[in-house]
């Protein structure tokens, strides 16, 4: 589970088309000025000045917005224009810890016109066809809605239909229509991170791969795989995560990663040497077993471990430096394992071991 909460938003990033979806929210009292907030002071009062009138919210929402995220959300006050014919509305950009503003008009016969004010500009213009959007370089919400005006002025007189009444539900309907259909995909693969993401999410995906082949040849560790499992799609997860703040030193970002990928490396190695510690520590309780007279408590044990420990256990036993009794207490755990007497000498019981159980070539 852990690892698909990663990586399923990198392949549907990689494959889904861009869904946005809004939702016009009853809320008027969204649109009262915030002390704190001195532009949006000034766009209330402004917007209130040229006799538009609150209407509520728009929640916009995003699924797969980046190869790391499952789904963005955002959300902003909108007024509606005496005549009903604009939209204004605003978003709070965070990463740019600025406003954008946008006046929104829909047409007779399905035309959209779009004006938006932000900083910086997001590049995305359409200044030909039915359905206009046109990017503005910060400016107060007077010149922008001056601006949009004559763009319906331009839009009305070449498509010959005059801008209609909405009502804001309309109009949020209409304006996640449009992003659906005109949104340049390919704005999202040139966000900043999406590269790096994809890069951190191969090298943990590679990990895993390789502790999956390690755990596969030791079948006694399973007690430890989940915990492996958590700890790499754990750590892909935090790297990926992590954005290097524009106002922050690369440096403590570059850090930040360096400590996200080392992580999860050391403790697969901790892991692995820990295995193979316990699991030539079982086969010396064995012999402490033999010669203490408990041989058929200490076989038992040992065969619990499964064929995967074979190789372990065929090193202790073509070691000639192992004890007869401990050798036939050796050979009967690998006649449990294969299920028939394959002899005494190790090569045989090496080529079952290899070709047989761990899959090797």
């Amino acid at each position: 589970m852990a690892g698909a909460w990663v990586f399923v938003p990198a392949v549907a990033f990689a494959i889904r088309p861009v869904r946005f979806r809004d939702k016009p929210l009853a809320d008027p009292e969204a649109t009262e000025p915030r002390a704190l907030d001195p532009f949006y002071v000034r766009a209330v009062r402004a917007f209130a000045e040229m006799g538009f009138r609150p209407a509520g919210r728009i929640a916009a929402s995003l699924w797969f917005p980046s190869p790391v995220r499952w789904r963005s959300g955002i959300e902003g006050p909108a007024w509606t224009a005496s005549d009903g014919k604009i939209i204004a509305s605003m978003y709070y950009l965070r990463d740019q810890r600025s406003w954008a503003t946008a006046a929104t008009t829909l047409f007779a016969g399905g035309g959209y016109l779009e004006t938006v004010s932000r900083s910086p500009k997001a590049g995305w213009t359409l200044l030909a066809g039915d359905q206009r959007r046109m990017e503005l370089e910060d400016v107060e919400p007077a010149e922008l809605i001056a601006e949009h005006r004559r763009q319906i002025e331009d839009l009305a007189r070449e498509r010959g239909t005059p801008a209609r009444e909405a009502t804001f539900a309309e109009a949020v309907e209409g304006m996640m229509t449009f992003n659906n259909q005109n949104f340049p995909r390919g704005r999202l693969w040139k966000t900043d991170g999406v590269f790096w993401s994809y890069v951190f999410l191969g090298i943990f995906a590679l990990e895993l791969f390789v502790m999956l082949r390690t755990f596969a040849k030791f079948g006694w560790m399973s007690s430890f795989r989940p915990l492996a499992l958590c700890a790499v799609a754990g750590g892909a997860l935090l790297v990926t995560r992590v954005r290097v703040p524009r106002r922050i030193a690369r440096l403590v970002g570059c850090a930040v990663l360096f400590v996200g990928v080392l992580t999860p490396m050391m403790l697969s190695s901790w892991i692995e040497n820990r295995a193979i510690g316990d699991l030539f520590g079982a086969f010396d309780r064995l012999e402490a077993d033999v010669v203490s007279g408990h041989t058929v408590e200490g076989i038992d044990r040992t065969a619990g471990l499964g064929p995967t420990a074979c190789g372990a256990a065929l090193q202790r036993y073509a070691d000639p430096r192992t004890a007869p009794d401990t050798r036939q207490a050796l050979h009967a755990i690998l006649v449990r394992w294969n299920g028939g007497d394959l002899g005494d000498q190790p090569a045989a019981w090496a080529s079952w071991c290899d070709h047989g159980v761990l899959g090797l070539k």
